[in-house]
């Protein structure tokens, strides 16, 4: 699975649309299994990466909920690549079901972070 996103110039605020910019490929496995890695002494046991929303931003779910998703994300932030930073990431008791090609339901994962309020936002977007 990849996705595509955008990657801004140096110092270009990221709420703001990229003309001309090529995307870039984020490949979802490779987050996963990076997230997974570098969480695993945080109680990180599985995590789920996908796109959400029109502007296909870039979220993360982990599990179990008692993961510590903030110090995930602090060690991650400044130390990886913006793009493959997620903008949304929420430990919960579930991650968001697949189908049997491995995609990840988008219906599920909306409904994963809009119930949690310990959706972490890692970048300017919210």
């Amino acid at each position: 699975r990849t996705f595509l996103a955008g990657c801004p110039l140096p110092g270009a605020p990221l709420g703001e649309p990229i003309p001309g910019v090529r995307p870039a490929a984020v490949d979802a496995a490779r987050l996963e299994r990076r997230l997974l890695e570098v969480g695993a002494d945080l109680g990180v046991g599985a995590v789920a990466v996908a796109h959400r929303g029109p502007d296909r931003q870039l979220c993360a779910c982990v599990y179990p909920e008692e993961a510590d998703v903030e110090a995930l994300m602090g060690r991650i932030r400044g130390t990886w690549d913006e793009w493959d930073v997620p903008l949304h990431t929420v430990a919960g008791s579930t991650l968001p079901s697949r189908d049997s090609e491995g995609t990840i339901d988008e219906a599920h994962l909306e409904r994963l972070l809009t119930a949690s309020s310990s959706t972490l936002t890692s970048g300017s977007l919210s």
